[in-house]
Formats: C-alpha cells, structure tokens, sequence
C-alpha cells in the first residue's frame, strides 16, 4: 500500500542510502510465541523470515523545514520480522541500532526499541563496509561487507522479493501497549547483492540456536522515505 504523498499529512522525512536486506528464513516455532498479542506472524509459502538491514540515514527533516541540526545524518541496522493484523501485513521490530543518542530518545518516546551503538560505513572498491558494536553489549554486533551483483529491477507484485520489501505498517510494543505507525515511499527498486561478513550477532536472544542458512540478500541504492504518527491501537 503507498499513500499518496499529495494528501497525507508527513511528520518527517528522510533519506535512506545504501541499504543491505539480509534476509533469513526461520522456523514458524522459533518466532510464534515471540510477537505480541494482537499480531500474526506473516509467512510466504509457509515460512517466516527475520530481515537485518544495515543502512545511512541523510536529509532528515520536520514538513517546512531545513535538515535538522545534528540528526540529518546517522547510520542505523535494524532487525525485523514479518506480521499481519486485521488484514493489514507489516514488520514488528525486534531492535533498531543507530549512533544518534538522540534517535534512541525521540524513538523510544515513540515506543520503538532503539539501541545506541557505534557504527561505521565506508565505501571502497565497490563495497560498502559496516560495522556496528551496541554499547554495552559487546556479544552484538554485525561486520561485514556488501555490493550489488545485478542490473536494478523492481520486484514482481507476489515474489518473495516483493513480499520481502514492500511494507508501509510497523508495529511496536511497550508497557503492555501496541502502537502502530506508518512510512510511505516509491516502490522499491533493488539489486541482487552478495555479502561477506567476519561477525553477525544480530539476532534476537531466542534464535541463538538457529543458524542462519539461506539468506537471501537485496541491495538499495537510495530511498526518499516519508514518515506518519505513531498511535496505540490497542492494549495487550
């Protein structure tokens, strides 16, 4: 579902830049009980998938205003699953890292689980390189490398690709409360990607047992993304 951008009344905007979809099928078992009340597990053709996603935010900005000071730019990798509620399919964050403390604030005002972590994004050869150390945590972490292998080509409407990406609703959880907000932007348009990593230790707790095999990997160049008001819509 994209709103149309003409009518909808934005609350921020931003940029998102060279973006790694590192998607892992798991077992419905293992994420099930996992998920909060008042939401399903969404599955393609009877499996579950956790996405990791490693990406540069830049041009951060409120409607009628210029970038805003000290936010415009940061790096972030967050960790999602997939779910569906009344009809409506999204992802529910397990965890969002970035290296703005004032992304962790603003964020958890907004019930979503951020984490400050030092992130590192370079680019060289044709590889774009992160690095991400959650503070405090030093058994999480994600280090690797990442590139396009493919021409650019947009998702067919019923692939896992599209399935995979084309998601407008997330859903957070806090205090016994679930809250949902909505992004907007142009359908994606991906690459086949390769990744090389020395450290993923990303993945919630309870999937420390489950080995990522099969990951499937897309990359993004660049995307203009639009952001709404986060609401509670239900008690749980």
């Amino acid at each position: 579902m994209i709103h149309d951008l003409r009518t909808n009344t934005w609350i921020m905007t931003q940029t998102w830049n060279h973006l790694l979809f590192m998607h892992i099928p798991v077992p419905q078992e293992e994420l099930r009980g996992q998920i909060p009340n008042g939401l399903e597990l969404d599955t393609y053709d009877g499996e579950a998938w956790i996405s990791i996603i490693p990406f540069k935010i830049k041009h951060m900005r409120l409607p009628f205003t210029p970038p805003l000071p000290l936010l415009h730019s940061s790096l972030e990798l967050n960790v999602r699953t997939y779910v569906r509620r009344n009809g409506e399919t999204g992802v529910y964050f397990f965890s969002l890292d970035t290296n703005q403390l004032l992304t962790v604030l603003g964020g958890r005002l907004l019930s979503a689980p951020y984490r400050y972590a030092t992130i590192r994004m370079s680019r060289r050869h044709g590889w774009i390189y992160f690095e991400t150390k959650s503070k405090g945590k030093p058994h999480i972490g994600f280090t690797g490398k990442y590139r396009s292998v493919s021409q650019k080509y947009k998702p067919d409407t019923g692939s896992l690709a599209y399935w995979l990406v084309e998601r407008y609703i997330f859903w957070t959880e806090r205090d016994g409360s679930l809250y949902r907000g909505t992004i907007n932007h142009e359908p994606w348009e991906l690459y086949d990607a390769e990744a090389i990593f020395s450290k993923q230790a990303m993945l919630p707790d309870f999937l420390k047992q489950v080995t990522a095999h099969r990951p499937v990997f897309h990359y993004a160049k660049q995307k203009k993304v639009y952001t709404y008001q986060v609401k509670k819509v239900e008690e749980i």
